[in-house]
């Protein structure tokens, strides 16, 4: 299968795809998102140079900061008997915060970044609307890779600019620059949400494996943060052929939910943190094992906030969700 419209979609190839059509930004960028092959390989290659282990691991502690600033609102919240709505007060500003940091945006940018990405993945939004939040979006990040250019800093903007291919020596182009930000929200952020949301809701409706979190997975959260199974191997109806240039789009649900209860519930309806999280064997599909890219920070934010939810945030004082 390819993502790369510019090479196999024959509708993009003959321009009979308007800017106006809802997807069109999200098919149009030059990314790993949608680079094929050769070009795949490419883009690759200079990401990973920039977005290191070690650049993930510098986070964390500021990812522990963040995530106690949140928590201390949500307890002053309940302090005050409020009802406090999980996903937007904690799990929804969480990652675009450590985001923007990753990025190295500044502070006083912030409320505008946000802002700018509750509007791309706003699904209601109108066309007009649309092209209007991704010039908007655009502009921030180009205002952004300007500032970096001229004053580099310790932060992946800088890194991603200077980043160079050890065979031909190349960099980004400026479009596939601003397109690899734009990929870095769109995968790092609403992503992240639903792991964090969808984690602390299982564990608080099955307060028995919640005591079983805090007893043997302690502020790292050890063995919890993999406690979000994916759906198992096998479900589906079976191979579907899609002829060549035929378009086709990729939907987890609700085939996943056939014989699989949602995230960490089986069919039989419990849910068992330390269950092993199903993945297919190595070796198996016609080629090398895929390791993502971001496979570093993936494993970086969640452990510290479920490791405040599943332990000493859960005894605070008393705020509500919902």
């Amino acid at each position: 299968m390819s993502k790369d419209p510019r090479q196999h979609w024959p509708l993009w190839i003959n321009g009979e795809i308007s800017p106006e059509w809802p997807l069109f930004t999200w098919v149009a960028v030059q990314n790993m998102f949608t680079a094929y092959g050769g070009e795949h390989k490419r883009l690759r290659a200079l990401v990973s140079k920039a977005f290191t282990a070690r650049r993930t691991a510098a986070l964390r502690p500021r990812i522990e900061e963040i995530t106690e600033q949140l928590l201390d609102r949500i307890e002053d919240a309940g302090r005050r008997s409020e009802v406090v709505d999980l996903r937007e007060e904690f799990c929804y500003p969480l990652p675009i915060q450590v985001i923007s940091e990753l990025f190295g945006l500044p502070e006083e940018k912030g409320a505008e970044m946000q802002a700018v990405v509750d509007g791309v993945f706003n699904t209601a939004a109108t066309p007009e609307e649309v092209t209007d939040i991704y010039t908007r979006l655009y502009a921030a990040l180009g205002e952004l890779v300007a500032a970096k250019r001229a004053s580099p800093g310790d932060d992946l903007t800088s890194a991603l600019i200077s980043a160079r291919d050890d065979e031909g020596g190349t960099r980004l182009s400026e479009q596939e620059l601003l397109d690899t930000l734009v990929l870095m929200i769109s995968a790092g952020h609403e992503t992240t949400v639903n792991l964090i949301d969808n984690a602390i809701h299982a564990l608080l409706t099955h307060p028995e494996q919640l005591a079983h979190v805090r007893v043997s997975a302690p502020a790292s959260t050890g063995g919890a943060c993999c406690a979000v199974p994916r759906a198992p191997e096998g479900v589906g109806a079976g191979p579907v052929f899609v002829r060549a240039g035929r378009t086709w789009l990729s939907a987890p649900f609700p085939a996943p939910l056939e014989g699989w209860g949602g995230p960490g519930v089986c069919a039989c309806g419990s849910y068992v943190a330390e269950r092993a999280v199903p993945r297919a064997p190595e070796g198996v599909g016609a080629g090398p094992v895929f390791v993502c890219a971001g496979r570093a920070w993936l494993s970086a934010p969640f452990p510290a906030p479920l490791g405040g939810w599943g332990g000493q945030t859960l005894r605070r004082a008393g705020a509500r969700s919902c």
